[in-house]
């Protein structure tokens, strides 16, 4: 049976929220541990810049769209109302597609923000991993050092018949 969309929420809600800077910062900081690392933040960088690229775009486009719906009302002739008409079904247009590729950047900032978290938390349990293993060989090693030191000597026969 699937789980009821409340339970499904106060899972979400109980998961560790790490922000993108945290991420950014980790994965920055170990950007010589892998080549993965550093495509993960380029991609992550021109996802940004290209959504903030098209932000401006849509910004622009909707005053264009705008002040074309102004112009329509103001026209006085058919034939200016016409020619105003036909700039506001244009700047339209060009809304609509510039929204489009909004979306299409966005959706690809997500995906790019998607892969530098995978990447963090697979850099979390390499780590935690890896501190593990440490203390198990630590701690083989302090056992080793604490026990008394065995001296093995060569039987005289051993080292006859070796000779």
């Amino acid at each position: 049976m699937a789980l009821k969309k409340t339970v499904k929420k106060r899972r979400r809600a109980k998961r560790k929220v790490i922000s993108m800077e945290t991420i950014v910062e980790a994965l920055q900081a170990e950007i010589t541990l892998s080549s993965s690392n550093k495509r993960a933040l380029s991609r992550l960088n021109s996802a940004g810049k290209a959504v903030d690229r098209q932000d401006k775009l849509v910004e622009s486009t909707g005053e264009r769209v705008t002040k074309a719906r102004a112009a329509v009302a103001k026209a006085k002739t058919p034939v200016s109302k016409e020619k105003a008409k036909e700039r506001l079904a244009a700047a339209q247009a060009k809304l609509r597609e510039v929204k489009a590729a909004r979306t299409a950047a966005a959706a690809e900032q997500r995906k790019a923000e998607r892969l530098a978290k995978g990447l963090y938390t697979a850099m979390q349990k390499a780590r935690g991993k890896m501190v593990k293993e440490f203390e198990k060989a630590a701690k083989s090693l302090e056992k080793s050092v604490d026990k008394r030191a065995r001296r093995r000597r060569r039987s005289k026969k051993k080292a006859a018949s070796s000779a």
